[in-house]
């Protein structure tokens, strides 16, 4: 049996909650999005990126070693509109055991913050990025199709994408952060670092600039690790995202194929999601963030059949599952941090999200 559909929404009311996975994403700057189905659902990767050079989804979580999924493009479709075509109807996807993750209070949250500058202040490491969930009510998973296509208009300049992974439910996001892009043995990166509500005319403050420059640093340094050559920079500039502004650096580099395993690793997670050092700051993460963190803050994109890649840090993301949307937000803590500005941080962040869905006002200052 097979229906047959002529839009990106009844596409995706057709497959959400099937044994299909799929990704639907529309790059920056661009008008149209692009879908791909795949019929055998999603799988676990041996590395950070596929083996072949099959076109693709990839979804990798926050934490450093575990395997990212791959949704193969068995068959694509472009546009929000497109020719009536046939689609096999699928199964309902057995729904795996879920737990909502733990949500931290403002009260609580600052007491987190005041915890890590604490630790931060004893020499601990430099920066480390707390994150909290978000969570709203989300009963019908339909409503996933209009947040896309709601997000696709709000936010021009970001990728926007919508993935459903068989008995994971939905991940949907609107993230300004590319982490790499690869073709043809060009890259290109940025580092965006430094948070302040759009529209402020006082100049970036100490703490602002200092963190974008750690992460500056910290991509500088990987890229010639990786063997990058011929990197050129540029910035630092100001630029919107949402209801927020960032500073952000672009690096541009040439990197041989093979070496873009070694420079992912390398990279992921910078120390715009995760703080420097690294290792002591995933301690610090793990010892105070009470939520797994998942694919927030993880990267994502798509491959094309010739190997090149668009690969974004996921963030301004909501999870949707059992009825419930899980929004995730977090703020780079130094010791120069101000917790009540911290939790401000992130209430901005998660706006973007929040404003699609039609919930910020209500939820956002909860």
């Amino acid at each position: 049996m097979s229906s047959v559909i002529s839009s990106l929404k009844e596409l995706h009311g057709h497959l959400t909650g099937t044994t299909a996975a799929f990704a639907s994403w529309r790059m920056p700057g661009q008008q149209e999005p692009v879908t791909i189905l795949s019929t055998r659902g999603f799988y676990p990767l041996p590395d950070v990126l596929p083996p072949d050079q099959n076109p693709g989804f990839i979804l990798a979580p926050f934490l450093p070693g575990s395997p990212p999924v791959w949704i193969n493009a068995d068959r694509t479709f472009r546009g929000f509109t497109f020719p009536e075509v046939s689609v096999d109807d699928y199964p309902a996807a057995a729904e795996t055991p879920y737990t909502l993750p733990y949500e931290a209070g403002k009260t609580e949250y600052l007491k987190q913050l005041r915890e890590a500058i604490a630790r931060l202040r004893k020499g601990e490491a430099q920066k480390v990025v707390l994150s909290r969930a978000i969570i709203i009510d989300f009963s019908n998973p339909s409503d996933a199709s209009l947040l896309f296509h709601g997000l696709c208009k709000m936010y021009p300049d970001a990728f926007v994408y919508l993935a459903g992974l068989p008995g994971q439910g939905l991940w949907a996001g609107a993230t300004p952060e590319v982490l790499v892009k690869a073709e043809g043995g060009k890259i290109t990166t940025m580092a965006l670092a430094g948070t302040r509500k759009a529209g402020s005319a006082s100049t970036w403050g100490e703490k602002e600039i200092a963190e974008h420059e750690w992460v500056s640093r910290y991509i500088s340094e990987k890229l010639e690790g990786a063997g990058a050559t011929g990197i050129r920079t540029s910035g630092p500039e100001t630029i919107t995202a949402g209801k927020a502004e960032h500073l952000k650096t672009g690096f541009k580099a040439l990197l041989p194929q093979e070496n873009l395993n070694a420079l992912l690793r390398a990279l992921h997670p910078t120390p715009a999601v995760c703080g420097w050092s690294r290792d002591e700051a995933l301690q610090i993460i793990a010892e105070t963030e009470k939520h797994d963190r998942a694919y927030y803050a993880g990267y994502l994109g798509p491959f094309n059949s010739n190997g090149n890649m668009d690969l974004f840090v996921n963030l301004r993301c909501l999870q949707i599952r059992g009825g419930k949307g899980i929004l995730y937000a977090g703020g780079g803590i130094t010791t120069a941090s101000d917790p009540e500005a911290e939790w401000d941080e992130t209430v901005l962040k998660s706006s973007t999200i929040l404003a699609a869905t039609g919930k910020f006002m209500n939820l956002a200052y909860s």
